[in-house]
């Protein structure tokens, strides 16, 4: 990597990797002295697969009245 891309992306390889334990500190003392809380909330819903192939039959149900509907006002 003697390319000048090569010398910065390695720099910046190394100064990342010698800060990886820092940042993360000086960043969570900071957010904590500042009082500011940040939160993630994730949802994960699951459902099982008779629920889906359910909601499929439905699907194909309501597109199948659709169109009849159309064709009986044409």
């Amino acid at each position: 990597m003697d390319s000048k891309f090569g010398q910065v992306f390695l720099f910046l390889t190394n100064l990342a990797w010698k800060s990886r334990i820092t940042i993360p500190l000086v960043l969570t003392t900071v957010l904590m002295a500042a009082g500011i809380r940040l939160q993630i909330d994730i949802n994960i819903q699951t459902a099982s697969i008779e629920d889906f192939n359910d909601f499929e039959e439905d699907s194909e149900d309501d597109w199948e009245t659709a169109e009849s509907e159309s064709e009986t006002q044409e």
